[in-house]
């Protein structure tokens, strides 16, 4: 539900950032790298520059918030 819910909202805001690379990556059970961000619930956006953490979003629910996030990476 949150995961769908977001989907869009994530594609549009992506629409009007270009430059940014968006990967998804499947996160549960066995599964080590979601737990190496102490990701809890999903989905979970995180900005990352140089390999560092400069911001997260857990279950966007609003398409401003997302832009903001997106925009710390300009």
């Amino acid at each position: 539900g949150y995961c769908q819910a977001a989907a869009p909202l994530i594609a549009q805001a992506l629409t009007q950032h270009p430059q940014i690379r968006h990967l998804r990556i499947e996160d549960g059970r066995g599964k080590r790298l979601g737990r190496s961000f102490n990701i809890k619930l999903w989905p979970t956006l995180i900005a990352l520059r140089d390999g560092e953490e400069i911001g997260r979003l857990v279950r966007p629910s609003q398409h401003q918030e997302i832009r903001e996030l997106l925009a710390l990476l300009e």
